[in-house]
């Protein structure tokens, strides 16, 4: 299969276009309702470089140059009749579809034709017995997001790319459920299913150390889903649980978190530094600045607002001393500094 349509296209899922190259596919059509307001570049959803590859609205015929369909959430959110119809298009012309869970929920059974991509699996390697928790015997990195929308999947993929480069064996789980077509593991189900916390912990660290076996890897890299912290002080939803349960698991080696655009100083990188060191005994190694800020709406709901990467680069310049590294994940040469210092830091402690 060469050619992929992304529908319905939004921040959501923005990496297929970016990435594609690492991905079974050779071209990605992004495809998204005209009520997205989405018009030209895909670039316009992440605020990254232009990626030469046009957002497009109208989606039958978009289907018509395409050998597969991706169904995936997004933001804005669309109705699940919207899937629905379009689904049925796809396969009514024998197109190849995937889509993830929560797209369709209970009434995916209903499309038997369809490849769930973050499909429930069993963990054979979930336990090995008892509860020990055993020290991973290759270096872990963790990734880290100050919530929704920070270019976290993004810092995620390009070390990746970057270790893959370097000729690294890489055992990988990802923050998103689109994490497969990339290549690598979603996190296991049991973390946000109801259960008792000291069970999960043991469980992921029996996992990830008997997967790292398994195939020999030389690093591990983790994607934390979710925020480091409460962003919204009028709405509960957001406490680092998934953070809590990783750290506690899996001890790392390098730490990077990916922090909004918005206003800060260095006493405030400093307090994130504290803040992931006593919490979760995380010390942070770098800050990935996204070309996205975080405010509240005048009715206390979350507002994420894509700016241009010029911006970006105006944040970062506004925090100086030698404590701080900052960079983001857009620009080639500060990331590949940042990716290099972090090879060197692991080289240096083997």
């Amino acid at each position: 299969m060469s050619t992929l349509l992304v529908y319905p296209y939004s921040r959501e899922s923005c990496e297929l276009v970016r990435y594609v190259d690492m991905t079974q596919f050779e071209r990605i059509i992004p495809v998204s309702p005209l009520s997205f307001g989405i018009d030209g570049d895909a670039n316009m959803v992440d605020g990254g470089p232009r990626t030469h590859v046009n957002v497009e609205s109208d989606y039958e015929a978009s289907l018509k140059r395409a050998d597969a369909v991706l169904f995936v959430k997004s933001f804005p959110e669309i109705p699940r009749t919207d899937y629905e119809v379009k689904i049925s298009s796809a396969l009514s012309v024998g197109k190849k579809v995937y889509t993830v869970r929560e797209v369709l929920g209970e009434k995916s059974t209903e499309f038997q034709e369809i490849e769930i991509i973050d499909e429930k699996h069993q963990c054979e390697e979930k336990f090995i017995g008892g509860d020990e928790i055993y020290e991973i015997p290759v270096p872990v990195i963790v990734v880290l997001g100050a919530g929704a929308f920070c270019d976290k999947f993004q810092l995620q993929l390009s070390l990746r790319q970057f270790f893959l480069e370097q000729g690294y064996k890489v055992s990988q789980w990802g923050s998103k459920s689109i994490s497969t077509v990339f290549g690598f593991e979603m996190l296991p189900d049991f973390l946000f299913e109801n259960g008792d916390s000291l069970q999960k912990i043991v469980s992921l660290n029996h996992l990830v150390y008997s997967k790292v076996i398994k195939k020999h890897a030389d690093v591990v890299l983790i994607g934390v889903p979710g925020g480091i912290m409460q962003c919204n002080p009028y709405r509960y939803t957001e406490v680092g649980e998934m953070a809590y349960l990783i750290s506690n698991a899996i001890k790392s080696d390098i730490c990077l978190l990916s922090i909004y655009a918005n206003t800060f100083s260095n006493q405030f990188i400093d307090e994130l530094r504290q803040l992931c060191r006593y919490r979760y005994d995380y010390k942070i190694f770098g800050f990935n600045v996204a070309s996205s800020t975080y405010t509240l709406s005048e009715f206390f709901e979350d507002e994420y607002i894509t700016i241009p990467l010029e911006v970006v680069r105006n944040s970062i310049a506004s925090v100086t001393g030698e404590s701080c590294e900052l960079f983001t994940v857009y620009e080639e040469k500060g990331r590949e500094n940042m990716f290099n210092q972090i090879l060197e830091k692991l080289q240096n402690n083997i």
